[in-house]
């Protein structure tokens, strides 16, 4: 781990100290790899939401939630996902809400998608991709862990028929940003440049937001563009941009609107980012710009709360 990325990053907001707190926080995310562990507070886990369990996702009609009594919506498109064991896959065991948002603006834009060339970065189950596949030419998918590209696979198996005949074949590899290198072979498939980039949640770190960049910018084709969804909460987040700008990169920060997130949380969490190559600086509203308030800190898409964890650690 290199020290001096939590230097820099926590130089002005509090020194040494803070930056010797998160690098504390960061190694004690490491110890949670033990299913038992977490799932003494991690709801999905502790209600037996992974393992093998299979959701379905609608597309088309209104995402608000429905009245008591009401009939079953009319989806006109649903995709099929089944979620995956924590100690198979860790991070990338379920859906996260922000690919729910991810893929639902996907579908009200699949214009964006035709007749090109797509990369899921860090897709777990795969349901963007999945669905960036029903209007796509090509789909590449990408995790760092064997078990998730397993479950991965099965999804794009159980989900096949909903693809059309002309597309191609979805390709998938194993990926990981920190031994990323352009010119070699991952597990006997050569990554290609593509049109677009897709990706949600995919900076939680420090080490995210330097790593990732100069994947997207290996991948990304001149003229394509890199679209993705996150939590306003994550750590990172800024470093990442300031990392993207460096490269070269022009990046819209935005929200998305409330059609795409408004049965999953009263008010909105998340980001909406759109990467292209190109001189204008990326763009932040005052308003965006806030300090995210508490109640966006105890947002249920928080990978972990450090106050829970710590308080939890006190009791074993």
């Amino acid at each position: 781990m290199d020290i001096s990325l939590y230097l820099t990053y926590f130089h002005e907001s509090g020194g040494i100290e803070k930056t010797f707190e998160r690098l504390q926080q960061d190694q004690n995310l490491e110890e949670t790899n033990d299913p038992e562990y977490l799932s003494s507070f991690c709801p999905d886990l502790k209600e037996g939401g992974g393992t093998g369990k299979e959701l379905v996702f609608g597309f088309g009609a209104s995402y608000k939630k429905p009245k008591a009594k009401a009939k079953p919506k009319n989806w006109d498109l649903t995709i099929r996902i089944r979620q995956d064991d924590y100690r198979q896959s860790k991070a990338g065991w379920k859906v996260w809400d922000s690919a729910l948002v991810l893929s639902r603006w996907l579908y009200a834009n699949s214009g964006i998608l035709r007749d090109k060339t797509v990369h899921e970065l860090g897709c777990g189950c795969g349901l963007v991709g999945i669905l960036a596949a029903c209007f796509a030419k090509q789909v590449w998918f990408s995790d760092y862990l064997p078990g998730i590209l397993e479950n991965l696979r099965s999804n794009i198996t159980i989900n096949r028929h909903i693809l059309p005949e002309d597309a191609q074949e979805p390709r998938s590899c194993q990926l990981d940003w920190s031994d990323f290198n352009p010119t070699k072979s991952h597990y006997d498939v050569t990554l290609e440049t593509v049109d677009v980039i897709l990706g949600s949640d995919l900076v939680y770190g420090i080490h995210l937001a330097e790593a990732l960049p100069p994947v997207v910018n290996a991948l990304l084709k001149s003229d394509g563009v890199f679209y993705a969804v996150m939590p306003r909460n994550r750590w990172g987040i800024d470093q990442f941009m300031d990392n993207m700008e460096a490269l070269g990169f022009s990046c819209s920060r935005t929200f998305p609107e409330e059609e795409f997130w408004c049965d999953l949380s009263k008010k909105n969490h998340w980001y909406f980012f759109e990467f292209r190559r190109g001189p204008k600086k990326y763009e932040r509203t005052l308003q965006q710009d806030e300090k995210v308030d508490d109640e966006i800190f105890g947002s249920p898409e928080r990978f972990f709360d450090f106050s829970m964890f710590k308080k939890k650690r006190q009791d074993f």
